[in-house]
């Protein structure tokens, strides 16, 4: 009996794509291994870590320097989601955010822009916060907090917000580029913010400073928390307990799906879903008494400032919502739904699988509330 030459030519094909497809997956997993064992390695090197101290000295003589040429007028920009990245996820929002508080007094900052990706609305929270809210002369930082929403990107904020203060802002003596600093790695941001600040028609020409987030995150690994600070970082006990729920939560719905959580490979949907319940905390911060930490937390509050009330007047008129002084309830569960059990929308830019996984996600959050509640019954 005579073979049929084209079923052999069919089945040498299929043995060539199995080998091709072997090979090409064991070179994948090869390079994973030698990738792991490159960063552990460089971990560990003497001289890596001294490239890393270098850096590090580097960078905190540039705000030394710039805090000092910008005492009053000093505004620190950050590009957040971009930093945890860059300590690949390593600390959650409120860690980051608490870090950066540390560093601005620790440098004798008195203003920052922490603006982050996502949220389900374009959104601002600011605050006066002060070490000792007893002494005028203690450290005050006006810190205003900005929530890109689902269809901007932190970039577009970051640009847009501070060329609107450039122009916008009542005292046009301290609004200049060069009493700016940015924090981000995103190098298609840095190019606008940087071309933006050199074709502004402003009091001086200095240029803005501009840090990388690896280096700014290894600064703020290393440093040393103020054990003055350190006390006051119990104010936010109550969101940091959101936060790691929401964890414990994800675990569980990875646990659920047989697949394995990874926080440091965090993906956008959980990114978003951990900055939504940030928000939603901070939210909540301005519209209930919380027994935990609002009596606490009014200990570093102090009067709104000029830069403070500047972001809370102006950006609502650009579509920004904020929480302060809601009293209606209707409208306070719009702004802030249920922290543990209000659904999450991702961004529009989510792919079909991860909007899939985010939906799934949600329905489990559903069934657990609705155990809860026949458990409670």
């Amino acid at each position: 009996m005579r073979r049929d030459p084209s079923r052999r030519g069919c089945v040498l094909c299929l043995v060539l794509a199995v080998w091709i497809c072997s090979s090409s997956l064991s070179q994948i997993s090869f390079a994973l291994v030698l990738q792991n064992l490159h960063s552990s390695s460089l971990h560990d090197d003497p001289r890596h870590q001294r490239r890393i101290g270098r850096g590090v000295d580097k960078i905190q003589k540039n705000f030394e320097e710039w805090s000092k040429a910008n005492v009053d007028d000093a505004i620190l920009w950050v590009d957040e989601n971009n930093l945890r990245g860059m300590g690949r996820f390593e600390w959650t929002p409120m860690e980051v955010h608490d870090s950066i508080i540390e560093f601005c007094w620790d440098f004798n900052i008195s203003k920052a822009v922490l603006v982050w990706d996502h949220g389900q609305m374009p959104f601002v929270w600011a605050r006066c916060l002060s070490l000792d809210a007893k002494s005028m002369s203690a450290p005050q930082l006006e810190m205003v907090v900005l929530f890109s929403g689902l269809a901007k990107r932190a970039d577009d904020v970051l640009l847009h917000e501070s060329k609107e203060y450039i122009l916008t802002f009542p005292n046009s003596t301290s609004a200049d580029w060069k009493s700016m600093a940015f924090v981000t790695s995103d190098r298609e941001l840095n190019y606008k913010l940087r071309r933006q600040a050199s074709t502004s028609d402003t009091i001086s020409n200095t240029a803005p400073l501009f840090s990388d987030s690896k280096r700014f995150w290894e600064m703020l690994r290393s440093s040393k928390v103020d054990p003055t600070w350190k006390a006051h970082r119990k104010n936010h006990e109550y969101i940091s307990e959101a936060l790691s729920k929401v964890n414990e939560s994800l675990h569980s719905f990875y646990k659920q799906q047989r697949r394995a959580y990874k926080p440091r490979r965090e993906k956008t949907w959980e990114r978003a879903v951990l900055v939504e319940t940030f928000r939603r905390c901070l939210c909540d911060l301005d519209t209930k008494d919380i027994s935990s930490g609002q009596s606490e937390s009014s200990q570093m509050r102090i009067t709104q400032g000029n830069f403070t009330k500047f972001f809370l007047t102006d950006l609502p008129l650009r579509g920004y919502h904020l929480c302060e002084g809601l009293v209606d309830e209707d409208q306070i569960y719009k702004m802030c739904p249920a922290i543990h059990h209000g659904s999450y929308d991702g961004p529009y830019r989510l792919d079909k699988q991860q909007r899939r996984t985010l939906d799934k996600y949600n329905r489990f959050l559903k069934k657990l509330h609705d155990n809860e509640q026949v458990r409670k019954e």
